[in-house]
């Protein structure tokens, strides 16, 4: 990733705000940091992949994550596995409301 393709602090704050906003109003059931450390085997390795992809954070940052991954890293964690883990897990899950 060339310098010019990072994300500005404005860019990356009003990306986030988006994502969020959209997985409150479109009902996605958020990734789990239980299921992306059974995949990348560590707190360690996953930051180490993250980071190595353009997606800098340290092994303390995510070991504060909550049990919902942040949607911003979500989907940072589906590019990096070519879509093994989804950000938007909603496709996966049954529907539990009526019709």
């Amino acid at each position: 990733m060339s310098p010019s393709q990072i994300p500005s602090g404005i860019d990356l704050f009003i990306t986030k705000v988006i994502i969020h906003l959209l997985a409150i109003t479109q009902g996605i059931k958020q990734m789990k940091k239980t299921e992306v450390l059974q995949h990348f085997k560590s707190q360690s390795e996953l930051a180490r992949r993250l980071t190595a992809h353009g997606f800098p954070i340290s092994q303390p940052a995510i070991s504060k994550w909550p049990e919902e991954v942040p949607s911003l890293r979500a989907f940072q964690i589906q590019l990096i596995t070519g879509g093994a883990l989804k950000a938007d897990r909603a496709h996966d899950q049954p529907s539990t409301s009526a019709a």
